[in-house]
């Protein structure tokens, strides 16, 4: 009787909080979807300058012959370009929004307490007994 009493209040609290819940996603989801597009082109638009940077140290390794000083001059000016621009980028901040409802978990509901597996604790006894003989 108090095991299923304390289902139905369960029931009741998480159909309850999944209605705040559901209340909080209709407020803040358009902030969320918008947040989460920005986070997308922050990494997106990184990881490009961030491939870049590298392609352009690579080719400044190649570079040899006639000229090469101004080259390799060129290829260092890009390369300031793209980490000043790497430098730029800024994570977007998170909206600020309340707090989103928490679903409770079950309630253990059962009578006596688990009992502990005495093979898993043997095995357990036989390591520390190994490593004990390595210390030693």
């Amino acid at each position: 009787m108090i095991i299923e009493a304390a289902r139905q209040q369960w029931v009741k609290d998480v159909e309850e909080k999944q209605r705040e819940h559901d209340e909080w996603l209709a407020v803040n989801g358009a902030a969320i979807e918008e947040w989460n597009a920005k986070k997308k082109e922050y990494n997106d638009n990184k990881q490009k300058l961030e491939y870049e940077l590298k392609r352009l140290q690579e080719d400044k390794g190649f570079i040899e012959g006639f000229m090469a000083g101004a080259k390799v001059a060129k290829k260092d000016k890009e390369i300031m370009n793209v980490r000043i621009e790497l430098s730029r980028l800024a994570l977007p901040k998170e909206p600020i929004m309340p707090k989103e409802p928490v679903i409770p978990p079950e309630p253990a509901l059962g009578g006596e307490p688990e009992k502990p597996d005495y093979d898993i604790m043997i095995g357990r006894n036989e390591v520390f007994d190994t490593f004990r003989s390595l210390m030693a």
